[in-house]
């Protein structure tokens, strides 16, 4: 959810105000979290192919030849969830189908139409125009 995006915002913006190398795992642990969070809101509210461009997004991790020991924990989490996530049954999401059909009676007779879609994060919103753009 989105306090639950913001409690962790909250808790890393003051060790990464310290700049101290011995906060460098605690901030991507939270880093990380955020990531899941927002895969799983998006894989909830929209569809797979969203949830899995979330992980792919993801790159704040160092690469596996830089990373400390935690952080190699960290990479395996993020590969294991995306494995885990490919497992899943990729279900049409149904109040998409109700969306489409409303854009689609709504719109469809007047291109020249907008509207206004509220949604609950960026990511969703980023999620939105891709699959309105591919409709």
């Amino acid at each position: 959810s989105q306090q639950y995006e913001t409690a962790i915002q909250q808790k890393k913006q003051p060790l990464e105000m310290e700049l101290s190398p011995k906060h460098r795992d605690t901030i991507n642990t939270l880093k990380l979290l955020r990531c899941y969070s927002q895969t799983l809101n998006i894989y909830m509210d929209l569809r797979y192919e969203d949830a899995i461009a979330v992980l792919d997004e993801y790159s704040d991790l160092p690469t596996e030849e830089q990373a400390t020991p935690h952080e190699m924990k960290l990479i395996q989490s993020l590969k294991c969830l995306k494995s885990e996530l490919v497992k899943l049954p990729k279900v049409p999401n149904p109040l998409l189908a109700q969306v489409e059909e409303k854009l689609n009676s709504h719109f469809s007779g007047r291109p020249e139409s907008k509207g206004i879609c509220f949604v609950r994060t960026k990511k969703h919103a980023h999620a939105i125009c891709d699959w309105i753009s591919k409709l």
